[in-house]
């Protein structure tokens, strides 16, 4: 795919925050910093420093079995 301009590709940090929200969807139930380093192949403190960097909160549970909406 060929972009025409520069401006059409998302900043640094909304790709890092779409990710990081993402980060646990049909998963094992666990806290957001475990998913985290999962995805980002970091250690406990950096995904925590991660979360906290990008306003989410560590320590917050997620992940479990997707239900469907109907």
């Amino acid at each position: 795919m060929t972009w025409t301009s520069p401006d059409r590709f998302p900043v640094d940090a909304d790709l890092i925050c779409r990710a990081i929200t993402n980060c646990g969807v049909g998963r094992r139930k666990s806290v957001l910093w475990s998913h985290v380093a999962a995805e980002f192949g970091l250690g406990s403190t950096f995904a925590k420093a991660l979360c906290d960097r990008y306003g989410f909160d560590p320590d917050q549970t997620v992940g479990g079995q997707l239900r469907a909406t109907r």
